[in-house]
């Protein structure tokens, strides 16, 4: 007895057999909100420092050469348990050495350069600093791309919801690109020294 006519006229059957469900197999839900395990609190911190120097108009004696420093920093507490989320984040703001000697009492002159509005718009404090409550709240997920979230949170118009389909093709993200600005000398200049820095870190004990 012949076995390979027999196979291979049972192997078309072999192949389509498996894709065929079997009666009374249970199909997986659609349209149930995303389960997630609990997980611990992460914490994260976020640093970033900024020094200009700015070269304004001439206006002596005032001083239209100077520098400062900007600083922000975010502290953050968030969590995932199962259908449920919340974040508390803090905000840190501060300019330091704000120029107090360059704003002219000639109305025409005014404030040169932005430390110098800085320093004004802080009554006349050369170091400024404040925290206030970045973001606080607590989401909610009932659906595939459906949550209700409530407090306070960055909002960003158009990017509330995650489309299913994605087109990416012929899609390339751009290379971050630094720059130099010339100009005349008679013109205001400002150069800025900008760094940042992101630290992420898991702790399950919190």
């Amino acid at each position: 007895m012949r076995v390979g006519p027999i196979v291979h006229a049972l192997l078309p059957v072999l192949l389509v057999v498996p894709v065929i469900p079997i009666a009374g197999q249970a199909t997986p839900p659609q349209n149930k909100a995303a389960v997630s395990a609990p997980s611990g609190v992460s914490v994260s911190v976020y640093e970033r420092a900024r020094v200009e120097n700015w070269q304004w108009f001439a206006a002596p004696p005032k001083s239209e050469t100077y520098s400062y420093a900007q600083s922000l920093l975010r502290v953050g507490l968030s969590q995932t348990v199962r259908t449920l989320d919340w974040q508390l984040e803090l905000s840190q703001p501060s300019v330091l050495w704000a120029p107090d000697d360059a704003i002219s009492p000639v109305t025409a002159q005014g404030q040169m350069g932005l430390g110098a509005t800085y320093y004004a718009a802080n009554g006349n404090n050369r170091n400024a600093a404040a925290a206030f409550l970045k973001q606080g709240y607590l989401r909610y997920h009932f659906g595939e791309d459906k949550n209700v979230r409530i407090g306070r949170f960055e909002f960003f118009d158009g990017l509330e919801t995650k489309p299913k389909t994605q087109i990416s093709r012929g899609f390339r993200p751009t290379a971050s690109r630094s720059a130099w600005l010339v100009t005349s000398d008679s013109a205001p200049r400002n150069a800025a020294l900008t760094g940042s820095m992101g630290i992420t870190a898991m702790n399950h004990g919190i």
